[in-house]
């Protein structure tokens, strides 16, 4: 399946914080099912901060 992540959830998995919920967790541990993107936005944020 393929997913958009949205900054917070960037930040907070390479943080290694639990706080995006369990659903979200699972999803991105699952990595050899799932592809994910991450939105110019996301990035210039991510830079941002």
């Amino acid at each position: 399946m393929d997913y958009l992540l949205d900054t917070v959830t960037i930040i907070r998995h390479f943080l290694e914080r639990s706080n995006i919920g369990k659903n979200a967790s699972q999803i991105l541990q699952d990595q050899e099912e799932n592809t994910f993107y991450i939105s110019i936005v996301s990035l210039m944020e991510i830079l941002y901060l």
